[in-house]
C-alpha cells in the first residue's frame, strides 16, 4: 500500500515566509516630483478624514480657540510695543523684530502638521502685521508730535504782537497778561472736503490795534458758530494765556513720508477760513502766521497725545481679539465640524437639552446634569 506522498510545504515548520515589502528608498518613484506630491496629497487627505471624525467636545473647541485668539494677542501687543518705543531711534530694529517674527510664525504654520495647529502660524503672522501697521498709525498720529514737542522750545511772557518767526522751534507759549482770543472776530467756515466746520479767531492783546497785523489764529474743529462765538479748546477759561502751537509734519519727518501722514485736508480747510476771516472782519494778517490751540495747561494737552496713542492700541487689541476669536471657532473646529455646532434638538417630551454643549437642562426639576456628548452631536 502506497503511503500519501506530502508535499514538504505541508509539514509543520517547514512554512514559506512571508515577505514583507519594506519601501524602497531609492530609484526613481523617490526623486519623482509628481509621485511625491500624490503622496503628500494622499496623506493630507486622510489626515482631514480622520479630523472630520474625531469628536470635538464644546471645552476642546474653546481651549483651541483661546490657544489661536491669545497667540495673536500676544503678537499683537509685542509688536505694536516695539514701534511705539523704538521707532523713534531704531526703525532697523523695529523691521528686523518684524521679519524675525513673521520667520517664525512660518516656521510654526510649516511644522505643525495637526490641521488645527497649522493655523497658529498664521495667526502669528496676523499679530505681527496687525501690531506693526497700528503701531506706526498711533506713532505718527500721536507718539510724534508727544515727542516733538518734548524736544521744542517753551517760551513764556509772548506779546501777542511779536513775529511768529521768532517762535519757529517753540511749541508752546505763555503770553502775556493781557492776551487773549478775540472771539468777537471768529468765524467758523464749512470744508467741504474736510467734511467739519474749521474755526479761527485772532489773539490779541492791549496794546494791538485794529489795524495791526495779526501773528497768531486759534483754530479748532467744529467747536465755533459761523460768526463771533468761539469755544475752541481752553478759549472760554479766562485764566488761560498759554498755547500749544500746531506742528507742521515736513519739520518732523522726511518729505518723501511726510505727505502719508500730513493732514492737508484740514490744512487747506483752516487757510479757507482765515481768508474767511480777513474778508469778514478786515483783519490783516501777518507775512507769517501761526497756528495755535488755546489751553490752560499746554503739558496736559500734550500729555492728551500720549492718551491717545494707547487708546488706539487698546482699540487695536479689542478688534484683533474679536476678528480672532471668531475665525478662531472656525479654524479651531477643523473646518468640518464647525458647522455640527450648536444644533437644538428634542430629547423626549420630560427634557430639552443643547447637544451642541455638554449639559442638559432639566425643565422638570431645573437641574442641570453633566453629560459627555462630543461636540456636533444630534
Amino acid at each position: 500500500m502506497a503511503l500519501p506522498i506530502s508535499s514538504i510545504q505541508s509539514l509543520v515548520g517547514t512554512e514559506q515566509p512571508s515577505v514583507i515589502a519594506a519601501p524602497v528608498q531609492h530609484g526613481v518613484g523617490v526623486k519623482d516630483p509628481l509621485l511625491r506630491r500624490g503622496s503628500k496629497t494622499l496623506h493630507d487627505q486622510k489626515e482631514a478624514a480622520l479630523e472630520e471624525d474625531e469628536n470635538i467636545t464644546v471645552e476642546t473647541l474653546w481651549k483651541r480657540t483661546l490657544s489661536l485668539t491669545f497667540g495673536c494677542c500676544i503678537f499683537y501687543v509685542f509688536m505694536a510695543t516695539v514701534v511705539a518705543v523704538f521707532l523713534d531711534n531704531w526703525p532697523f530694529l523695529v523691521g528686523l523684530t518684524l521679519v524675525i517674527n513673521l520667520a517664525k510664525s512660518g516656521l510654526v504654520w510649516k511644522l505643525l502638521v495637526r490641521r488645527w495647529m497649522t493655523y497658529l502660524g498664521v495667526f502669528f503672522a496676523a499679530g505681527n502685521l496687525s501690531g506693526f501697521i497700528m503701531g506706526l498709525y498711533a506713532y505718527y498720529t500721536f507718539l510724534l508730535p508727544y515727542l516733538h514737542y518734548t524736544d521744542l522750545k517753551k517760551h513764556t511772557n509772548v506779546a501777542a504782537g511779536e513775529h511768529a518767526l521768532r517762535f519757529a522751534d517753540t511749541g508752546m507759549l505763555t503770553f502775556s497778561p493781557g492776551s487773549s482770543v478775540d472771539v468777537t472776530r471768529s468765524v467758523g467756515y464749512m470744508s467741504a472736503k474736510a467734511g467739519a466746520r474749521m474755526c479761527v479767531a485772532p489773539v490779541t492783546d492791549l496794546s494791538m490795534g485794529a489795524q495791526d497785523p495779526i501773528n497768531f489764529f486759534a483754530i479748532g474743529t467744529n467747536c465755533c458758530g459761523w460768526r463771533a462765538s468761539f469755544a475752541c479748546d481752553d478759549a472760554g477759561d479766562s485764566e488761560a494765556h498759554s498755547a500749544l502751537l500746531e506742528l507742521d509734519m515736513n519739520a518732523i519727518v522726511s518729505p518723501w513720508t511726510a505727505w502719508l501722514w500730513q493732514d492737508t485736508v484740514s490744512g487747506e480747510g483752516f487757510q479757507a477760513a482765515l481768508k474767511l476771516q480777513e474778508a469778514v472782519y478786515g483783519t490783516k494778517a501777518a507775512a507769517d502766521v501761526r497756528l495755535l490751540h488755546w489751553a490752560r495747561n499746554p503739558l496736559a494737552m500734550q500729555k492728551g497725545f500720549l492718551i491717545n496713542a494707547v487708546q488706539v492700541i487698546a482699540e487695536g487689541l479689542g478688534l484683533v481679539a474679536f476678528v480672532s476669536t471668531i475665525i478662531g471657532i472656525y479654524a479651531a473646529a477643523g473646518r468640518v465640524q464647525f458647522w455640527k455646532a450648536v444644533k437644538l434638538s428634542q430629547d423626549g417630551p420630560q427634557y430639552s437639552s443643547i447637544t451642541a454643549g455638554s449639559f442638559r437642562f432639566s425643565k422638570r426639576v431645573g437641574r442641570q446634569k453633566r453629560m459627555r456628548r462630543p461636540f456636533g452631536y444630534v
